[in-house]
Order: C-alpha cells, then sequence, then structure tokens
C-alpha cells in the first residue's frame, strides 16, 4: 500500500510528513526525529482519508513540535579540531607534527585545511574493523551466518539487515561509543534470527548485549550529535 507524502505549511516553516504504513499498529499516530523527519503512521487497514484528517488537525503542534526539535550544531574539522572515534576523542594534527600523544589523528594540511576525503577513508577504515571484529564474536554467539558489510553515508537508520544476510552499517557510527557500535551490530545480526521486533527479537538482543536498553537511550537522546561533524 502506498501514499504521497504531505506538506504541512508553505515555505520556510513547511513541514515534509512521510507517511507509512503498519501492520502493527492500532492507531494513528506522528513520530518525530531529527534523523527521521515527520512519519504519520497508519494501521495498515485503517482509512486513509481519515487518517489525513487526523494529521491535519495537529498541524499547528507538528510543525511547531519539529521546530523545537534539536538541530545538531554543524562542526567544522580542522588542524586542532577534536572528534570522537569509537568513544576517544582525538585531536587533528598536521601530518608533520612530530607529537607522541596517541589520541591523535594526522592528516596531510594546507593552511589548516585537511583533506576531508583522507580523513573519512581512515574513519571508515577505523569503523569496519571494529564492526567486523564485533560481528564475528556475536555471529558465533548466536550461531548464525551472515554474508557482508557495508559501511555507507546514510542518515535515516545506523543499521540495517537484509533478508540475504547482508549488513549495513552508517560511517557516522564512528563517532559513537563502542558500546553503541555493539549494540547496533547485535541488534542487526538478531534479525537473522528474527526479522521483526518481536518480544522474542529483543531477547535475543539481550542475551548478547544486556545493556542494549542504555544503548538505544543513548540513540535517541545523543543520535543527533553523530551528525554535527562536516565531513
Amino acid at each position: 500500500m502506498e501514499a504521497q507524502n504531505i506538506t504541512l505549511g508553505e515555505g520556510d516553516h513547511s513541514v515534509v510528513v512521510k507517511i507509512r504504513f503498519s501492520k502493527r499498529a492500532r492507531s494513528y499516530a506522528i513520530r518525530m526525529s531529527i534523523l527521521k523527519g515527520v512519519e504519520l503512521v497508519i494501521p495498515f487497514k485503517a482509512n486513509v482519508n481519515q487518517a489525513y484528517q487526523f494529521l491535519l488537525k495537529k498541524e499547528e503542534w507538528v510543525k511547531n513540535k519539529f521546530a523545537q526539535l534539536k538541530r545538531p550544531d554543524q562542526i567544522a574539522i580542522k588542524i586542532g579540531s577534536r572528534i570522537p572515534i569509537l568513544g576517544v576523542w582525538h585531536t587533528i594534527v598536521a601530518s608533520n607534527d612530530n607529537t607522541t600523544d596517541p589520541h591523535t589523528l594526522s592528516l596531510r594540511s594546507y593552511e589548516d585545511n585537511i583533506s576531508t576525503w583522507e580523513l573519512k577513508r581512515i574513519l571508515f577504515s577505523l569503523l569496519r574493523q571494529n564492526i567486523e571484529a564485533t560481528a564475528r564474536k556475536i555471529s558465533i554467539t548466536l550461531g548464525v551466518t551472515y554474508r557482508k558489510i557495508s559501511i555507507r553515508d546514510t542518515r535515516s537508520r545506523w543499521g540495517s539487515c537484509s533478508t540475504n544476510g547482508n549488513l549495513s552499517f552508517s560511517w557516522r557510527l564512528i563517532f559513537a561509543p563502542v558500546s553503541i557500535v555493539e549494540y547496533v551490530v547485535a541488534h542487526e545480526l538478531c534479525h537473522l534470527r528474527e526479522m521483526n521486533h518481536s518480544p522474542k527479537f529483543w531477547k535475543q538482543v539481550q542475551t548478547v548485549c544486556p545493556d542494549y536498553k542504555q544503548a538505544r537511550s543513548w540513540l535517541r537522546k545523543n543520535g543527533y550529535t553523530l551528525h554535527s561533524y562536516l565531513i
């Protein structure tokens, strides 16, 4: 079942509302976040026109509430900048800097400008190493087999698992603590057992990630900050 997105308001103050049908939903619901924007969730067999009317009645509330959501500060990266890498703060230094501090990241530079391509390549590589090691360990515990791992530049989700066993993760997870990355990897691997978010699925997650509730809470509260860095 498909439906067109709805735009509330006009100009700079307009809000695009994505329509999503759900077999699990029992009533209309409006959900919003920095990453996913605004969604109108409609029960699968519900009356679509009534759902639209439900949304229109809440138009002012939606626009005001979405405007209040905290946007991530835009942080430009240059020599001297500090960025978190898997939970550890690192300082960006020029490649000719002779520092021996292990919490630095050396990059080629010109007048404090860095190669964002080089930085991104390094961060992708570090994240891939962490995720691959974590996935190997957790997959053995779960007794599941995945096909391949992809690191992508996505904004709408932190990870995904296809029905054929391919795993994909947002490269922005490199700015999150290791425990958060482990949770996201565990979450996607558990989908190889349960391709849903049923109680049985969450029980599987808990077996390999006992603190998953804290990790989910961290992502809800702080996930938007991972998109702050202009790279």
